[in-house]
């Protein structure tokens, strides 16, 4: 018969509340598509590397999240 995990360990609710932290940090996919297709048309479209804009896009929407979240 399989062991039952304690209800309410400290241990849990801290690593919930880190977990639910991060991804309150972390923009959606569709802000970061949003902002990276901007990037792209900014750039004149075309040739060019989607993965950069993609990760500046995350780069960018990640920095004012941090900032308010510090606040």
């Amino acid at each position: 018969m399989p062991e039952k995990k304690p209800v309410g360990r400290s241990e849990d609710v801290a690593g919930e509340q880190k977990a639910g932290q991060d991804s309150a940090l972390m923009p959606s996919h569709e802000e970061i598509a949003t902002l990276a297709y901007i990037l792209w048309q900014a750039r004149g479209g075309g040739d060019g590397s989607a993965e950069q804009d993609w990760f500046e896009a995350e780069r960018q929407l990640r920095v004012p999240k941090e900032k308010a979240h510090a606040a």
